[in-house]
């Protein structure tokens, strides 16, 4: 579903994609924004079972193997441009991927971060759920702006930058793309995923660290689980992500102030 209203992209997929797909549509809602046909826009979206690794993975000694061995597993491997380490994709995951325009020096990381927290975590209080960001040790992917419910990870983050060159689009405010993007556990077989995550470091020569009761799903917290529990949370996600994303703009102030869940 693609709906586009003053300058903003709103897309959600519902259906599980190839992750190639998927990211092939965050890289086209990025470019949106880099040519300015949007200012802003976020895109939901679901993976079928993949692991997501950055390019520096691809060093590692025994990278090959790990790679020829997961996809024999049904779990194929795939680079992605954002930093951070091997994530995986399951249908019971849902991907948040919000795009906004700004100056470079116009928010930090860490407020850049706060930005798709905030949001959900006021998806999660729709269901009596408070959150916080923050590290969690043996967790995969482990950064300082994990979405942590009861001490335990239950989405994490990822970012990209990326300088505007076209004169005539940063004349009307902004030369800088921003990509932030969250893999949210909603459902799905943790410990068989924890289990092949660790496999590929193994066959990557490193040691396993990943822990499976550093995590829960959405699902656990709200006793619901299948196919139509994740699209009921992930329209109600839409939801509050419309209004949110309507609420930012960077593109006519140099400050931007969001009243904070």
């Amino acid at each position: 579903m693609l709906l586009k209203t003053d300058r903003v992209a709103k897309v959600v997929v519902p259906q599980p994609v190839n992750i190639a797909t998927g990211l092939d549509l965050e890289k086209k809602l990025m470019d949106a924004v880099m040519t300015g046909a949007s200012d802003k826009g976020y895109l939901l979206w679901r993976s079928r079972r993949a692991l997501v690794v950055p390019r520096s993975a691809t060093h590692k000694p025994g990278f090959a193997d790990a790679k020829t061995y997961c996809d024999a597993q049904g779990w194929p491997v795939i680079t992605r441009s954002t930093g951070g380490e091997l994530t995986p994709q399951d249908p019971g995951f849902i991907n948040l991927s919000m795009v906004v325009k700004l100056n470079k020096n116009q928010l930090s990381i860490k407020g850049s971060y706060e930005l798709i927290c905030d949001v959900m975590s006021r998806w999660l209080k729709k269901y009596g759920i408070q959150s916080e960001y923050g590290s969690v040790k043996g967790a995969f992917c482990d950064g300082d702006y994990n979405l942590v419910v009861d001490g335990k990870k239950i989405a994490g983050t990822a970012q990209r930058w990326q300088r505007i060159r076209d004169a005539q689009v940063v004349s009307h405010g902004g030369d800088t793309a921003l990509l932030i993007h969250a893999v949210i556990l909603c459902d799905g077989p943790l410990q068989e995923m924890w289990q092949i995550c660790n496999q590929f470091y193994e066959h990557c020569e490193l040691p396993p660290f990943i822990k499976g009761d550093c995590h829960l799903t959405l699902a656990q917290l709200m006793g619901e689980q299948g196919e139509y529990f994740v699209q009921k949370v992930m329209n109600d996600l839409a939801d509050v992500m419309s209004k949110y994303i309507d609420q930012l703009n960077f593109t006519e102030s140099k400050d931007l102030e969001v009243k904070r869940a």
